[in-house]
Parts: C-alpha cells; sequence; structure tokens
C-alpha cells in the first residue's frame, strides 16, 4: 500500500516569489545599464565639442544643455574675493577648491574653480604665482551647481569657509554685479599656474558603471534558487515514494 504526501503549497510560492523578485532586481540593473551608458556617452560627447566662449555660453537658454562642455574664457580674475569650498581631489586628498570670479568684459561675473589646493597652500601668501594680474584666459568644463548633501556642514561666511560648489551661496556677499549663479566653470589642468597651485582639472567626468555585474549576479541568484528548489522538489518526491512502498 502507497501513501503520498502533498509538497507545500506555501514553500512553492514563496519560493517563487524569491525567484521572480531577483529576476526583478536583475532586470532593473539591466534598464539601469542602459540609461549609464546613455549618461556616459553624453558626457564624452560634451567634453569632446568644440569650445564655447563667454557669449556663446550666455546664449544657451538652459546651461543643462551644456554641462561639461568644454569653454574658452578671457577676463580677470579678482582674487581678492576667493571662495574656499572644501573638497577632496580627484585622488582623494582633503583640501579646498578655489574659487574665483572672473570678471568678463561685456559679459556677467562667472565663478570659476580654479583647482584644489592642500590645506598648506590655502592662503594666498603661500602661492603668490598663482595671484595672476591682469587679462587671463581659462579654459575648462561647464559644471552645473553641487547639491547640499543631508550631513553637509554649514558654510561658515565669516570665516570664508564653504561646504558646497553652489554659485548661489558662493556669490552671497561678494558685492559683484551680474554674478552668473546657474553654473560655474571647472578650470583644466593647463589652468594650473606655476607653483601647482591650485591644482586644475578637478573634474570628475567618469561614472562607475557596475550594474551589468549586478544584473548578472541577481540573474544568477535567481537561476540558482529556482535549480535548488526544483532538485529539493524532486529528492522530496523519491523519498515519499520510497516510503509509501
Amino acid at each position: 500500500m502507497s501513501r503520498s504526501k502533498s509538497f507545500p503549497v506555501w514553500l512553492s510560492l514563496f519560493t517563487l516569489a524569491i525567484v521572480a523578485g531577483l529576476f526583478s532586481l536583475g532586470t532593473w540593473q539591466v534598464q539601469r545599464l542602459g540609461w549609464k551608458q546613455a549618461l556616459i556617452a553624453e558626457r564624452d560627447a560634451a567634453r569632446q565639442a568644440a569650445p564655447l566662449d563667454a557669449a556663446a555660453v550666455m546664449a544657451v537658454p538652459d546651461p543643462a544643455l551644456i554641462d561639461f562642455r568644454p569653454v574658452r574664457l578671457q577676463g580677470v580674475l579678482l582674487h581678492g574675493k576667493e571662495r574656499p569650498v572644501y573638497a577632496s581631489s580627484t585622488d582623494g586628498k582633503a583640501g579646498y577648491h578655489i574659487f574665483t570670479p572672473l570678471l568678463v568684459p561685456d559679459g556677467p561675473t562667472l565663478l570659476i574653480n580654479r583647482g584644489w589646493v592642500d590645506p598648506e597652500h590655502l592662503e594666498q601668501a603661500s602661492r603668490p604665482q598663482s595671484l595672476i594680474a591682469g587679462p587671463v584666459t581659462v579654459t575648462g568644463n561647464i559644471r552645473l551647481p553641487q547639491r547640499r548633501g543631508a550631513f553637509t556642514p554649514d558654510d561658515n561666511p565669516d570665516g570664508n569657509l564653504w561646504y558646497t560648489a553652489d554659485p548661489q551661496t558662493l556669490a552671497s556677499g561678494l558685492g559683484l554685479p551680474a554674478v552668473e549663479t546657474r553654473f560655474y566653470v571647472v578650470a583644466d589642468m593647463a589652468a594650473t599656474p606655476e607653483g601647482g597651485f591650485p591644482l586644475g582639472g578637478q573634474i570628475k567626468a567618469t561614472l562607475s558603471n557596475n550594474h551589468l555585474i549586478y544584473a548578472i549576479t541577481w540573474f544568477s541568484t535567481g537561476l540558482a534558487v529556482l535549480v535548488a528548489f526544483i532538485f529539493f522538489i524532486v529528492a522530496s518526491r523519491r523519498r515519499h515514494r520510497g516510503a509509501g512502498t
């Protein structure tokens, strides 16, 4: 005489829900992969475009359309209006990014991120070569304002210490007319003055793209769970048949 024992339905449903969830996460990562690849291609295309002058930049209605676009600007740097923003260098060293207004002839005043300095070169007296007088040409890239994080410290205007690359905030108290606050310019490495500070080229255009690895991980895990479950069902039924004989 044989006996049969049904496999728990709830366990089957629970396992299938896990597999469906893992496959959904894998599909989401595939979608994120496409989005990230498009964003990387967009940034690469922008950085390789021909540089714009100040007039061409100001003619663009939305700065988001020219984010990362190269520029070539002429004007006078107002060193007495520097704004140091606490930030690391592109290779992770702690220090400051020096923002200096650039007075453009017959145009707006643009904020230039001239580059990174370590704490020893924060004061202008420690880097006199950076205080270039007279007309200069600045080459670099457009960048949109940085968003303030939830844990970003408050700025200290009295001590001239800032924590976010936000032109609107940095422009406050400068006493300058027509300061452009919709974007700022990151000076490239060629703009590094004699003496090495501020160190230009502080732009992080490369994006990490691990979504393919994540997708493979989720799909593989889901497949492994499904295969293990099938083997478990087969083994369970064999035991039940053996117990019923």
